[in-house]
């Protein structure tokens, strides 16, 4: 390129691949140059004919995907390459996620599901807590405090990340959501990256103003009981912690049922494309979110509405807020085969339930036990 064309683009020598790597050379990225006192002229291919042929090299991206413009002090602009080799989101064998505001239960499970499909994963919080201590263990790099540098290349992590998934506790002006969107990095809410994560899945979605946790984990035990090792097993995600899963909150299979927590909060919920759903129960809860039953109950409706026509609802029919949500749906028990949608089954101990516990005892060591009763069929098995 002209020396004109150099005052606003700053190169490297270009980086070829390793032999047997499909496509061409790649471009790598270098630190800024001093500011030229010559005003910059806008970069064209043919003054950049040999970087141009590079960026062509990778099939589908073009010269554009590879530069973002910025602003010096002087009030010059300049052009800054932010994809190719130094980027790590092309050609290498294992991507990176980074996870801001680890340390909760909402992220720390997510990013061990992210190691356990051989992500590195990478994620910073404010401060230190043993589920920092037990991600560092599992393979991930987790600093304390939220810094540009968290994000940016460093020992361990040679490559930007190809995604950053924030939590909804983490502010728009957090300094490495600000970063992500200076170097053109993909930003995830939690709940858009549960959507990505589920996506080709069977999802099983437990959603309720409470009781999911503990909802999600049983039905997950169920599944993975009733699931052939053959098939690969359940994934499961919740948001806490399950004392007989060794990951805590997170349950890694490779079989295509996987059983999620589907939280309303933030309507975090609303991401999922779910095959089932369950419903606990719901009430006005999150007042910095919702103002009003009205709005959560929209929410719930919303939710329900990204239910498959081929699979099934199962709601707790003793609660209001699930019976409200039936009258407004004005949803029953048929299939979803004739475009009615997903088919209703409801729960609990009254009599109008499709499925009932009846003759229910606790035992000594807080064992209890009961027996199931299905509307029509009568008793099908004691349980406990």
């Amino acid at each position: 390129p002209s020396a004109a064309a150099a005052a606003e683009l700053v190169l490297v020598p270009m980086v070829t691949r390793p032999k047997g790597m499909a496509g061409g050379a790649r471009v790598s990225l270098s630190p800024s140059v001093p500011a030229m006192t010559r005003r910059p002229q806008r970069v064209s291919s043919s003054r950049c004919s040999r970087c141009l042929a590079t960026a062509r090299g990778n099939e589908g991206e073009s010269w554009e995907d590879y530069l973002t413009k910025e602003e010096r002090p002087d009030g010059s602009k300049h052009f800054r390459f932010v994809g190719g080799l130094k980027s790590g989101r092309q050609a290498k064998s294992r991507r990176r996620v980074h996870f801001v505001g680890i340390g909760g239960s909402g992220l720390s499970n997510l990013a061990k599901l992210a190691m356990a499909r051989g992500w590195l994963v990478t994620g910073s919080d404010i401060s230190e807590s043993d589920k920092l201590e037990s991600l560092r263990e599992g393979g991930a790099l987790v600093d304390v405090g939220h810094r540009e540098d968290n994000v940016l290349e460093k020992e361990g992590a040679d490559c930007l990340p190809d995604a950053i998934v924030v939590s909804s506790a983490v502010s728009a002006d957090n300094v490495e959501v600000r970063c992500a969107l200076r170097y053109n990095i993909p930003l995830y809410k939690r709940g858009a990256w549960l959507g990505r994560v589920t996506s080709g899945h069977d999802l099983v979605s437990v959603a309720g103003t409470h009781g999911k946790t503990t909802t999600t984990a049983m039905v997950a035990e169920v599944l993975g009981s009733l699931c052939p090792e053959a098939e690969g097993g359940v994934t499961a995600i919740v948001g806490g912690d399950v004392a007989s899963w060794e990951d805590g909150g997170a349950v890694v299979g490779e079989g295509q049922t996987f059983v999620l927590e589907a939280d309303e909060y933030d309507r975090t919920f609303l991401g999922l494309r779910s095959r089932h759903a369950i419903v606990t129960n719901v009430e006005l809860d999150h007042l910095d979110v919702y103002e009003s039953e009205e709005e959560i109950l929209q929410a719930f409706e919303e939710f329900l509405e990204n239910v498959s026509q081929s699979g099934a609802v199962v709601m707790c029919g003793d609660d209001l807020g699930c019976r409200a949500l039936l009258e407004r749906r004005e949803i029953g028990p048929e299939g979803g085969e004739e475009g009615a949608g997903p088919s209703v089954q409801t729960y609990g101990y009254g009599g109008g339930n499709d499925w009932r516990a009846t003759d229910v005892r606790v035992e000594g060591g807080g064992v209890t036990s009961f027996k199931v009763e299905r509307r029509g069929g009568g008793i099908l098995q004691q349980g406990r």
